[in-house]
């Protein structure tokens, strides 16, 4: 056989295994067996007074099975590189899968003020500009590709965008520029992982309100494209609620009038423990109304319930299953017969 020819051969070969290997379809890394109780139960491990965060991930890992990834003050345009790097390290690898739990990633697209993260010399760019839309997408896809999530949001309590810039006003925030991106986002993901569960998140409240979040906005979204309806949820800001009784029965479940029946998820749960609100009684109460009443009972398909913090923060509302010094509170004790359920308590 001739030298060239051969190289030729050679040089086929590899870039045939080249291209084969690029479009092989990524899977996730994480593969969790659904518990008997029917769904995954979460918490963000905050740590508590004197402890360290290896110490705290290390006691939620006896009674969670997934972590939040949320870091709102991360721009979504960081996220790829410190997911790949010493960040990604510790907090995907280290103290969550190591930990025997699994990651829900999220990329928020807007910081606390509702104001548009916009990479540098991007400084002029709105929700449609074409420039920022591309430099969200390869945001999400590199996620994918470098931590491999089987639960990917793209972006955290959407909603909220919609509630103060309105859709079909034709202006370049206008929400409906989100849910063209959104969808062509999830169409790649798809493309490339398959087996990833792409969803938005939505609040079911307005905090700055103190009403519930319009849930019409949830009839925007082609719903085919939503593998799991998911909302964080905070109701104690409601002005009118005092009692986790005063919800009503179809608090959660009717925004299903919006979708067909599909999976169910709610993270960053919340209900303090202060005296305002029921104390460590009406904390508990809500977590078992909403694990109970408010869905299953309601016939929603639960598959995420996720807990906003482990321990209660200094200076903040005392919202944790736990007190700052580690004290256990009677949601806690609900939070355990929950864990170690199987099917319904």
């Amino acid at each position: 056989m001739k030298k060239g020819l051969f190289l030729t051969i050679i040089l086929g070969a590899i870039l045939l295994q080249l291209s084969c290997s690029e479009s092989e379809e990524l899977k996730p890394a994480d593969n969790p067996e659904l518990p008997d109780r029917g769904y995954f139960m979460g918490v963000y491990p905050n740590p508590g007074s004197g402890q360290t965060e290896e110490e705290a991930f290390s006691q939620a890992s006896a009674f969670s099975e997934f972590v939040p990834i949320a870091f709102d003050d991360k721009p979504f345009y960081e996220l790829p590189e410190m997911l790949s790097g010493s960040f990604g390290e510790r907090y995907v690898t280290e103290l969550t899968r190591e930990n025997g739990m699994f990651p829900v990633i999220c990329l928020s697209f807007f910081d606390g003020s509702i104001r548009l993260m916009k990479p540098p010399g991007m400084e002029n760019a709105t929700l449609s500009s074409p420039s920022w839309k591309a430099r969200y997408r390869d945001a999400a896809l590199d996620v994918v590709r470098i931590s491999k999530p089987l639960y990917l949001a793209v972006g955290k309590d959407v909603n909220l965008w919609y509630e103060k810039y309105g859709s079909g006003t034709g202006g370049p925030d206008d929400f409906n520029e989100f849910v063209e991106l959104y969808e062509e986002i999830y169409d790649s993901i798809k493309g490339l992982s398959p087996s990833t569960i792409v969803f938005p998140v939505f609040a079911r409240e307005i905090p700055d309100q103190g009403r519930e979040a319009d849930l019409s906005v949830l009839g925007l979204f082609d719903y085919r494209k939503i593998d799991i309806l998911v909302f964080t949820s905070h109701p104690c800001v409601i002005e009118s609620l005092t009692s986790p009784s005063d919800l009503p029965d179809d608090y959660y479940s009717s925004a299903f009038r919006y979708f067909p029946a599909c999976d169910f998820g709610l993270v960053d749960l919340a209900w303090p423990s202060s005296d305002s609100t029921g104390g460590e009684k009406g904390q508990a109460d809500f977590l078992l109304d909403v694990a109970t009443r408010l869905t299953r009972e309601r016939g929603l398909q639960l598959k995420l319930l996720g807990w906003a913090d482990l321990h209660d923060r200094d200076g903040q509302l005392p919202v944790g299953l736990l007190t700052s010094d580690g004290d256990e509170k009677q949601a806690f004790e609900v939070w355990m017969e929950l864990f170690s359920a199987s099917g319904n308590p």
